[in-house]
């Protein structure tokens, strides 16, 4: 697998950790201010009923569609608005459903009266609902995008990249210029393109000495070789040896003609590879 889709993949995964508790802040957020603007909307309606009570003053019971108001015969203090939650049965749906209810005690020209006013709640399933939808598309469109990004950063960020590895690859340690690596925008690529261009600058120092030293080795090595054996010869034609001397200077001669012709062969070989 490409290093930029493993990179890629670790931003996913780690993203997807992020998104989860993303997804708690928004429900907290989200449902923090769905709070606020249904008191503040039972708040309104306070204010309508209050007016309402002004204008008409009730003095029995008042019970209409989410609106209830109860008359007090006895004097008590007002209260202060106390919001909780209930369960009522839903008009239109026809079932039982959350909803917020405020209640609270005032006194309207010279009555008391008790309000209560209740309206549909947002449910905290559909918070959840919404968020984890909304976050699961979000999440699948970065997912997208990375990969897009990936796709292309593959083909243009590692470029540089790629071209180095062309340039080793076609690199011949027997080559005499050193080994042409560009530049690249990138620090880490221009980090490795300076350590190589090093490392084979090295190398090839390294390769020329050895080949200079076997080519001065294998040519100081013939003329010796060949005086030795050229005595050794003249000895043998000279006839004046006893048998067992001359076994000796023929076995010393093979070997003298033996490693003449190593060197021999080693110097066609550095020869061949300077070639």
């Amino acid at each position: 697998m490409r290093l930029i889709f493993k990179f890629t993949l670790l931003f996913l995964l780690i993203s997807l950790g992020v998104f989860f508790l993303g997804g708690v802040i928004t429900f907290q957020v989200v449902k923090k201010e769905i709070d606020l603007e249904q008191e503040r909307f039972l708040k309104e309606r306070l204010q309508y009923v209050t007016r309402m009570i002004e204008r008409r003053q009730p003095t029995e019971d008042f019970i209409r569609d989410k609106i209830q108001i109860y008359p007090l015969k006895n004097a008590t203090d007002d209260t202060e608005i106390y919001y909780s939650d209930t369960i009522v049965m839903h008009s239109t749906l026809e079932r039982l459903e959350p909803h917020i209810k405020l209640e609270v005690t005032r006194e309207i020209k010279g009555k008391f009266y008790h309000i209560s006013i209740h309206d549909l709640i947002v449910e905290e399933d559909d918070i959840v609902e919404s968020v984890r939808e909304s976050m699961i598309k979000f999440y699948l469109l970065l997912t997208a995008i990375m990969l897009m990004v990936g796709g292309f950063a593959s083909m243009y960020l590692f470029k540089p990249f790629n071209r180095t590895l062309d340039m080793i690859r076609s690199f011949r340690i027997d080559q005499e210029k050193p080994i042409q690596l560009q530049s690249s925008g990138t620090v880490e690529f221009n980090r490795l393109n300076k350590f190589l261009k090093e490392m084979t600058g090295k190398v090839q120092k390294d390769y020329q000495s050895l080949r200079e030293f076997t080519e001065n080795a294998s040519h100081e090595m013939q003329t010796p070789l060949t005086n030795a054996i050229g005595k050794l010869e003249l000895l043998l034609t000279s006839g004046n040896l006893p048998g067992e001397e001359t076994a000796k200077v023929i076995a010393a001669l093979g070997s003298l003609k033996h490693l003449s012709k190593m060197g021999q062969s080693l110097n066609l070989l550095t020869k061949i590879d300077k070639d």
